[in-house]
């Protein structure tokens, strides 16, 4: 995948990116427009959020892998 493409990828609007309806609404009520919003926080954070859920996650990681970007949730150490 093509750099540029990952970052229009991370940057675009999460409702454009094929996300169920019930994990775009998780997305704003966290203030989550882009992947990149997410991605920034990292895996660690994310699972140690209270409001974060299995199914959310699931989506997520299932999205990230399927387009090679799931590292991007382990770069993040803190």
């Amino acid at each position: 995948m093509a750099t540029s493409s990952i970052y229009a990828q991370l940057h675009a609007p999460i409702e454009t990116l094929g996300f169920s309806q019930g994990f775009v609404k998780q997305c704003r009520k966290r203030h989550y427009r882009h992947l990149q919003d997410i991605v920034d926080k990292g895996r660690e954070r994310l699972l140690a959020d209270p409001d974060i859920d299995l199914p959310w996650f699931s989506e997520l990681t299932e999205y990230l892998s399927e387009h090679f970007l799931l590292h991007l949730l382990d770069s993040k150490t803190k």
